[in-house]
C-alpha cells in the first residue's frame, strides 16, 4: 500500500480485498480483526490527498468497503479519520480537505453508525471553518450539511453553538443550505 507506482498500489488494494472476504469467514471477533488492519487504514487515510486522482478514489472505495465489513467495527475507520493530522500536512489544506470529504462520505454511506459529535470535534480541531483555503472551508460547510441532513438540523447546529470559528453569518448559511436540500 506504500508503493508509488500505480499498479502495485492497485494490486495490493486486490490482495486487501481478498484478505477481507477472508477475514469475514474467519470466527474472530471485531474486536480482535480491526487492530490487525489499523495500520493499513491509516495508510489509506493518508493516500486520500494524493495527487494523482486514480489513488484517492481507490483509496477512498477501499476504505469504504473495509468499513462495510462484517468483521470491522466502523467506530475504528472513524476514529482513524477524525485523528489529528499533523501540523505539517494540515498547512497546505489538502490532507483536511481529503479527510474531511472522506468523513462526508462515510457519514453519507452509514448514517447513524458514524459518531457525528467525534467528526465535528474534529472538524472544530482542524479550525476547518477558518482554514485559509476555501477548499476546506467548503468541505467543512458540507460535511455539517451531510450531518444535519442525517441527524437534524437543531442536534447538529447545537453542538457548534459554542464555537468560536462557527459565525452567526455560517450558522444561516448552514440553515439556508440543509433548506435546500429539504426541498429537494
Amino acid at each position: 500500500l506504500e508503493s508509488s507506482n500505480l499498479q502495485v498500489y492497485l494490486a495490493s488494494l486486490i490482495l486487501l480485498g481478498e484478505s477481507m472476504v477472508h477475514l469475514e469467514s474467519t470466527e474472530l471477533p471485531q474486536n480482535k480483526i480491526s487492530p490487525l488492519l489499523s495500520r493499513i487504514v491509516t495508510s489509506l487515510l493518508g493516500k486520500l490527498a494524493d495527487s494523482k486522482q486514480k489513488v484517492v478514489e481507490s483509496s477512498t472505495l477501499a476504505l469504504l468497503s473495509v468499513a462495510s465489513s462484517s468483521c470491522i467495527d466502523i467506530s475504528s475507520i472513524v476514529n482513524a479519520a477524525t485523528k489529528r493530522i499533523r501540523s505539517k500536512d494540515s498547512k497546505g489544506g489538502r490532507t483536511v480537505k481529503a479527510r474531511l470529504h472522506f468523513l462526508e462520505h462515510l457519514a453519507a454511506e452509514f448514517g447513524d453508525g458514524v459518531a457525528w459529535k467525534r467528526v465535528i470535534e474534529f472538524t472544530i480541531g482542524q479550525k476547518a471553518f477558518e482554514h485559509k483555503l476555501s477548499d476546506v472551508r467548503d468541505a467543512a460547510k458540507s460535511l455539517v450539511v451531510t450531518l444535519m441532513t442525517i441527524h437534524g438540523e437543531e442536534t447538529i447546529l447545537q453542538s457548534l453553538q459554542d464555537c468560536d470559528q462557527v459565525s452567526e453569518r455560517l450558522n444561516t448559511e448552514f440553515r439556508s443550505r440543509f433548506a435546500v436540500i429539504r426541498q429537494n
